[in-house]
C-alpha cells in the first residue's frame, strides 16, 4: 500500500526550503516543556535572540545621615530636681496618652451631633451619670477675597504679611517643584526623651 501523498499548500514554493528535521541537545528544553528554535531565512540555526527587557532596578542610594553630636550638660541639685520631676510627669502622660486620644475622639463625635442646630444655639444632651452642655459655635474671623485685600494694600505689604503652608504648596504644585523654593535647617524646637535609670516602683512598695 503506498503512502498518503502530501497536501502541498498553495503559493509559491520557498527560495530557500527549511529543514526537514532538527536535532537539539535534551539540555535545551525550554522549563515549560517545549522547545523553541531560530533559525534564518536559508534554514540555519540561530543563537537564542536577547530581547530588550525592562531595565535593572537601581537601588535608591541611602541618605547620608547628618552628622550628629552629644552635648552633656552638668547639672546641680535644683536641675536634678527638675529632670526627675519631668521625667516622673512624662510618664504619667504616657500613661494617660490612651485616654486623651479617646477623649479627642468622643469630644468630637458628640459635636458632630449638632452639626445640624442652628450655629447660635445651645445645647444638652443627656447620659446615665451626666448632661453635657454644647455651646453655640465660636465665632471665627476669615478674609473675605485676598485678591481685594492685595489691591488694596499692594504686593510689598501683602507678601510680608502672607504665609504659605508648605505642605498645601507641596499638594498643589508636588514635592519636586516645591522644592526649589524651600529650604531646611535645624530651626525647629528640640524634644525631651526621658529615660529612667531605675526601674519604677510598684504601686505601695
Amino acid at each position: 500500500m503506498s503512502p498518503p501523498a502530501v497536501k502541498r499548500g498553495r503559493g509559491r514554493p520557498r527560495k530557500n526550503p527549511l529543514p526537514e528535521t532538527v536535532v537539539l541537545d535534551p539540555s535545551a528544553a525550554h522549563p515549560r516543556g517545549y522547545t523553541r528554535i531560530y533559525v534564518d531565512e536559508t534554514g540555519q540555526n540561530l543563537p537564542e535572540p536577547v530581547t530588550q527587557g525592562e531595565p535593572p532596578k537601581v537601588p535608591r542610594p541611602a541618605p547620608v545621615a547628618e552628622p550628629s553630636q552629644d552635648v552633656i550638660l552638668a547639672s546641680d541639685a535644683a536641675q536634678r530636681a527638675m529632670i526627675d520631676e519631668y521625667g516622673e510627669l512624662a510618664r504619667r502622660v504616657q500613661l494617660h496618652a490612651a485616654d486623651a486620644a479617646r477623649f479627642e475622639l468622643l469630644k468630637n463625635q458628640i459635636k458632630s451631633w449638632f452639626d445640624h442646630a442652628p450655629p447660635d444655639a445651645d445645647g444638652d444632651v443627656d447620659g446615665n451619670l451626666y448632661r453635657l452642655h454644647v455651646t453655640a459655635r465660636e465665632r471665627e474671623r476669615r478674609i473675605r477675597s485676598m485678591r481685594e485685600l492685595f489691591e488694596e494694600i499692594g504686593m510689598d505689604r501683602f507678601l510680608e504679611l502672607c504665609t504659605v503652608s508648605i505642605g498645601a504648596l507641596e499638594d498643589a504644585i508636588g514635592k519636586t517643584r516645591a522644592a526649589r523654593f524651600t529650604d531646611e535647617a535645624r530651626t525647629g524646637s528640640r524634644r525631651i526623651k526621658p529615660i529612667a535609670k531605675f526601674a519604677a516602683a510598684a504601686p505601695g512598695v
